[in-house]
């Protein structure tokens, strides 16, 4: 985990229209994770989660600030839709249709147009209690870079997950 995915998963969940889109157990109010899924399974759930992880620089940093450039990863995983019977056979082959929804909503977060939020002040991420005291991950900017990347999730009736970049100019 490091500060940014941290971050990037804490203002995901709390989009609320997005969180409808996702699973939620006992234990997780939302399935957004940090790095990797923690106590739950996909596997005829109908249900989707997405997993935040922080990679490598997109870029090289310059001589001219202290702004650094890591890439987020965006793992969107997507079961698609059963039947309520006993063998969960699947209703709708619609995984990829799941995805591409939640997409446009990580897309409104981590895919800035304007360098600045409304009141012209530099973007936040993190808690609310942060991103109100503006002592969140500040950044410049977010482009996605990469996505969808589909690709079947093994010995699994129609399930799909699709990986997205993002590069993150972020203000240190």
């Amino acid at each position: 985990m490091t500060l940014l995915s941290l971050a990037v998963r804490n203002t995901l969940a709390q989009d609320t229209t997005l969180k409808t889109l996702l699973g939620k157990s006992p234990s997780w109010d939302t399935w957004i994770f940090d790095e990797r899924p923690v106590g739950v399974s996909l596997e005829k759930s109908s249900k989707c989660w997405i997993v935040v992880n922080e990679e490598s620089p997109w870029t090289v940093s310059n001589d001219h600030n202290t702004m650094t450039f890591p890439t987020i990863v965006i793992d969107i995983w997507a079961d698609p839709t059963r039947n309520t019977g006993g063998d969960k056979s699947v209703r709708s082959f619609d995984a990829k249709t799941k995805i591409k929804l939640i997409e446009k909503y990580v897309d409104a977060h981590l895919k800035t147009i304007d360098m600045a939020d409304r009141y012209g002040l530099p973007i936040v991420w993190g808690t609310a209690a942060e991103i109100a005291a503006r002592t969140g991950i500040v950044i410049s900017a977010s482009q996605k870079l990469s996505g969808p990347d589909f690709q079947p999730v093994n010995d699994t009736d129609g399930a799909w997950m699709a990986k997205y970049t993002y590069g993150v100019n972020q203000v240190s």
